[in-house]
This record gives C-alpha cells, sequence and structure tokens, in this order.
C-alpha cells in the first residue's frame, strides 16, 4: 500500500515542470525570514508519520504548501482588481452608468408641499426607459395639484404625463386631461435630447462627478440573487437649491447600479425626494415602449403633419437698456469643452444681425454681437478656470 502511494507521489514529482525549483526558490526566498515554522494542529503530525521525510517528499509537501496560498491570493483577491473584492471605483459609476445601451428605472417620486399631501397621496409610480444607441427615451411621472376650498379644505389631485421620444417626434401624453401634443424632432435635437436624458439622469442622483470622492461604504445588502455594496453621500454642490443625499447599491462584480435613493434637506430633516428601486441595464424594451401613437380617446393637440420644431431652450440673461441677452444651451463634452450658446440682442437697431455671422471659422473668434460674452467659469466649484471663447 504505502510503496503503491509512494510511487503516485513519485510520478506527480516528475510531472512537475523542469522550473520547478527556481520558481520554488524564488517564492520561498519572497518570504520574511522571522516567519515561523508552523506547527501541526490536531491530527495533523499523522501525516507527516505517514509519508515520511525523503528529499522528494519534502518537496512535494513544500510545493503543496505553496500551491495552496497561491489558491488562498487569488481567491482572497477575486474579482477585485483592489484587493477589496469590487472591480469599481466610485469614480468609475458614471462611465458605466453611460456606457449602456439601454436603461431601464422603476421606483417612486415623492411630492412636499405645504400643507402636506394625504399619505395616499404623497408619492407616484416614476418608470424611465432610455435606448441610448436609437436615440430614444420614455418617461412615466406625475405631478400633484391641489386646490383649497374654506369649507372642505384642500383637495389633493394626482396629474399622471408621459414623454415619448422615437428619434423624429416628441409626444407629451397629459393622462389627467386626456390630450396628446406632438413636436418635431430635428437630427441635432435627437442627439441633444439623447445626451440629456443621460446626463439629467445622474446629475439627479449624484449631483457632479465631484460628489462621488465624498461617498463611503457603509454596508451591503441582498438584492434578488447577488449582493450589493452600499454606499451614502452629501451632495452639497451649488447647482442643487437644496442639500441632497444619495444612496445607492452597486453591483461589486461589474460596478452596475441596482437601486438609488434620494433625500432632499428641509428644515434640518431628510425627506425622500425619489426611490428608484430597479434599475437594468441593457435590457430589450418592449416593441410599444416608444412609439408615437396617441391611446385610445385622447383628444390631440395638434398632429404630426403640423408638428413644429422648437426653438433651443431659452433662460433669461442680463438686460441693460435696449441690450438683452439670452442663454440658448450650454453643456460640458466629454473632453472637458463647454458649449455655450445665447443671443444678443440690440432691440433698438433697425437692420439685421445677419452680418455678424458672416466669414466665422471654427475656432476663430466670436461674433461681435451687441452683447460679448468672452469667457466662462464653473458654477459653484472651487476650481480657478476660466474658459476663453472662441
Amino acid at each position: 500500500m504505502n510503496e503503491k502511494i509512494n510511487n503516485q507521489l513519485h510520478l506527480m514529482y516528475e510531472a512537475f515542470d523542469e522550473d520547478h525549483d527556481r520558481l520554488r526558490d524564488e517564492l520561498m526566498a519572497s518570504l520574511p525570514e522571522q516567519a515561523h515554522k508552523p506547527k501541526a494542529i490536531g491530527e495533523t503530525h499523522q501525516g507527516w508519520i505517514f509519508i515520511k521525510a525523503s528529499k522528494m517528499r519534502r518537496r512535494i509537501l513544500v510545493t503543496s504548501a505553496i500551491a495552496a496560498c497561491l489558491i488562498l491570493v487569488v481567491l482572497g483577491f477575486w474579482p477585485g482588481k483592489n484587493g477589496n473584492g469590487r472591480v469599481y471605483a466610485m469614480s468609475d459609476v458614471p462611465t458605466i452608468f453611460k456606457q449602456a445601451k439601454t436603461i431601464h428605472i422603476r421606483g417612486w417620486g415623492y411630492v412636499r408641499v405645504r400643507p402636506e399631501p394625504p399619505p395616499d397621496k404623497e408619492k407616484f409610480p416614476v418608470e424611465i426607459w432610455i435606448d441610448c444607441e436609437n436615440k430614444r427615451s420614455r418617461s412615466k411621472k406625475a405631478s400633484y395639484c391641489v386646490s383649497t376650498n374654506r369649507r372642505t379644505g384642500p383637495k389633493w389631485s394626482i396629474n399622471p404625463h408621459e414623454m415619448v421620444r422615437d428619434g423624429e417626434y416628441e409626444m407629451y401624453i397629459d393622462h389627467s386631461g386626456k390630450t396628446v401634443h406632438y413636436t418635431r424632432i430635428s437630427p441635432f435635437m435627437k442627439i441633444l435630447r439623447s445626451y440629456q436624458s443621460m446626463d439629467n439622469l445622474f446629475k439627479l442622483m449624484f449631483g457632479h462627478p465631484e460628489n462621488l470622492h465624498g461617498f463611503a461604504k457603509i454596508g451591503q445588502e441582498l438584492i434578488g440573487t447577488g449582493m450589493c455594496d452600499i454606499w451614502e453621500g452629501e451632495i452639497s454642490s451649488s447647482g442643487y437649491p437644496v442639500a441632497v443625499k444619495t444612496k445607492c447599491w452597486l453591483s461589486p462584480n461589474s460596478g452596475r447600479l441596482k437601486r438609488v435613493y434620494i433625500w432632499t434637506k428641509s428644515q434640518e430633516s431628510w425627506m425622500p425626494a425619489h426611490k428608484y428601486e430597479e434599475i437594468e441595464y441593457d435590457v430589450v424594451p418592449p416593441p410599444e415602449t416608444f412609439k408615437t401613437v396617441s391611446p385610445n380617446g385622447y383628444t390631440l393637440k395638434n398632429t404630426k403633419e403640423t408638428a413644429a420644431i422648437p426653438e433651443l431652450n431659452i433662460e433669461g440673461g442680463p438686460r441693460t437698456g435696449n441690450l438683452e441677452m439670452d442663454e440658448r444651451i450650454s453643456f460640458t463634452l466629454k473632453d472637458g469643452s463647454v458649449i455655450f450658446a445665447w443671443r444678443g440682442v440690440d432691440h433698438d437697431a433697425e437692420e439685421s444681425q445677419a452680418k455678424f455671422f458672416e466669414k466665422l471659422e471654427m475656432g476663430g473668434p466670436l461674433p461681435q454681437l451687441p452683447i460679448e460674452i468672452y469667457g466662462l467659469k464653473p458654477f459653484g466649484s472651487k476650481c480657478d478656470v476660466t474658459y476663453i471663447g472662441r
């Protein structure tokens, strides 16, 4: 019996790579010289008696111990590349989120106004679909209206609505009034709306990406069949009118969001604002998701044939006498460049401003409008950076 086992051990040893001794010596040399010889525990010493102590058997034991150490190292750090069992950092979350082909979110939105709504009307269902590849989206939300009657007090009503974008049209559905309104989308607006859908959603949850550095891992929780890391942080950038706190559940294997809760601070207490209970990546939307077809029984305020292409967003700017500036659109590209479009008007001018836009070149000087913007600075950021216009 012993002879048969010895033969098997001998064959195993002979099968080792010719470079075995060098690898073993290098690994053993890398161990601290102060390491103590481990003591036998329980019945382990019987194994030493059984195998005996020939040179060949000692090599097998050393090799087995080294292999066991290597296995423990691999198991201890897999799958994390940072040694803590994770394959992501919080700073990776925006990139992972925006690389998705589709995003599907289900959850709740909350209302906090005075007077307080009754418990059955303090939240409303939310569902969001974003098809990033095909520049389509659908959002289902709601808003609240309250009317006051001296006899009966406040009366609450829920106004659910949806916005559907198929890449060519926007369809706004007012489920309370049972009406539908169409808007045509230009090729530029198609790209812009798709960009804004993802960017605005992420900003709602986390604000500026710099906020992610202040998040801390506070625990883990099982969602479905997978364990998720739980992170929490406060968003205090001046881009928000109130303090915001976000709690998110992330898959440790992918860094993808699984659940997000958002609170706003009101009179020293945190009140729920959004609770996205389910977040799915790269799922196939149902066939009817992005169809811009009016529901049966709804009144059309216009048709696709009469739908107009709207101007870019208009936000008021400074006005001095007859001079006025309107901000039309602004956003930041991935490379850090800032796109900022505005309109400068002299209301007393009688001639066209077309001459200001003649012979413009990419990267050249800006048109000299009646109101001219020469630079931009980040709002609410501590960094002292000025973007010079061109």
